[in-house]
């Protein structure tokens, strides 16, 4: 069978959940190895091992925590030869991203990226890639060995195999040159439940809210719901004091969610023939001003339209109506 790695994130000794999905996959695959590197990679090996990982390669030297992608890199780098994997799946994530660019530059092989899917496909493997913004899927082959793949979060379901793992422990292999990039602080926001990557439901917010003192309403939809609070790029970057982690455009085209979007930019439903509309192919005309897009009463936050539901339109704060789908609003 196919030697397959899975690059394992951990933090405290704690999986990210995106190593467990690619997991779950990776034992439909062949045989699979996780490499969990860090403080609390011991800890994290007996999770790994219930989601499919027959052997977890460990080093806790903590310069894995506290420097950017050059130690992980020199690691694997120096495991590759010794263990000749097949294959070598990634997490889309940043930290991720940082060392697969890095250790298909040092083996002098191609890499796969933002890959939906990966399949067997004769001696070898198969990437299923979206493009143009999700509506065409490429396939891409891999012609080197090891492949390697990084794979959007929330592209599988995590589901425990009830195995134990093997904990072997690898020489660090950190070279003179690699300790430069330093973590200096970690910050995480007050408040902040669930992560986008990590949440099944994300409610975003955008212009349509007309300003950062109406955000909470989309803070309590999201608690509501159990999901987490996103943010379009347009309001990130306008300084509604929200951080980059917010940002629905970093995260969304990366996994599925369940999104609510109010951006604006994206009011534009499907064309349609409306008395006002003077004919097919044009839009219904919209008013221009938020506080008239349902009738202009005061206090009233404007339009906001739902992705992923027919319609969400926030009329006057609190209330939210969900109209079904090919119904009015109920």
């Amino acid at each position: 069978m196919a030697k397959i790695w899975v690059y394992a994130e951990q933090s405290h000794g704690r999986p990210a959940a995106t190593a467990l999905e690619l997991l779950t996959r990776a034992r439909q695959l062949g045989d699979v190895d996780a490499i969990t590197l860090g403080p609390g990679a011991t800890s994290a090996a007996a999770a790994l091992g219930r989601y499919g990982a027959g052997r977890v390669l460990v080093n806790e030297d903590p310069a894995f925590a506290e420097y950017l992608a050059e130690p992980a890199t020199d690691c694997l780098a120096a495991l590759v030869p010794a263990e000749s994997p097949d294959l070598v799946l990634f997490s889309f994530s940043s930290d991720s991203r940082e060392v697969a660019g890095r250790l298909a530059a040092r083996l002098n092989t191609g890499l796969i990226s933002n890959a939906l899917d990966i399949e067997a496909a004769g001696d070898g493997f198969v990437a299923k890639v979206p493009y143009f913004g999700g509506a065409k899927v490429a396939t891409y082959r891999a012609n080197a060995r090891p492949a390697i793949v990084l794979i959007r979060p929330k592209s599988y379901e995590a589901a425990e195999s009830g195995g134990e793992a093997q904990v072997v422990e690898v020489d660090a292999a950190i070279g003179e040159g690699s300790r430069r990039s330093r973590i200096v602080e970690t910050r995480v926001e007050a408040g902040e439940k669930i992560k986008l990557e990590d949440a099944l439901v994300v409610v975003s917010g955008g212009r349509g809210l007309g300003g950062p003192e109406n955000f909470h309403y989309i803070e309590e939809l999201a608690d509501a719901l159990g999901g987490a609070a996103g943010a379009s790029r347009a309001v990130v970057d306008a300084g509604w004091g929200l951080h980059r982690g917010r940002d629905l455009g970093r995260h969304a085209a990366h996994g599925r969610h369940e999104g609510l979007q109010s951006d604006r930019r994206h009011q534009q439903g499907p064309r349609r023939t409306h008395p006002q509309d003077g004919g097919p192919g044009r839009r219904r005309r919209r008013a221009e001003d938020p506080a008239q897009a349902d009738g202009g009463g005061k206090g009233q936050e404007g339009q906001l339209v739902g992705r992923g539901v027919s319609g969400c339109f926030w009329t006057r704060p609190p209330t939210l109506t969900l109209p079904l789908r090919g119904g009015g609003n109920k």
